[in-house]
């Protein structure tokens, strides 16, 4: 039991001298995109057509999406920088959001096509 208790101080100790992070999170800093999105409405197209499907986009590069039921929260995760959230699969007209390191960021994606 001693000898266990020995090398896991020395363990310790080194780790702490090589400056080594015991539990670091190093280049994994992200923020939060949050808020409400409805479906884009148009003609009625069965069950279903009453779910937001989101894209986010950086740029040109399609980053994340999720559906979600029109009215209701959605959230992502994302490495900091300036996006663009969709629920039509356009970029142009779309609210952009600034995403920023261990914050939340709100922005409601309206139905833009009434």
């Amino acid at each position: 039991m001693r000898l266990r208790r020995t090398c896991l101080g020395t363990a310790v100790a080194l780790a702490v001298v090589l400056g080594i992070p015991a539990c670091s999170s190093a280049g994994a800093a992200t923020g939060v995109v949050t808020g409400r999105a409805w479906a884009c409405s148009g003609p009625y197209r069965g069950p279903g057509s009453l779910l937001a499907t989101l894209q986010v986009y950086r740029g040109h590069a399609l980053i994340a999406t999720k559906t979600i039921p029109s009215g209701t929260r959605y959230r992502f995760t994302l490495s900091p920088g300036r996006y663009v959230v969709s629920n039509t699969g356009n970029r142009k007209g779309q609210p952009s959001v600034s995403v920023h390191s261990s914050q939340v960021s709100r922005v409601n994606i309206p139905d833009i096509c009434k």
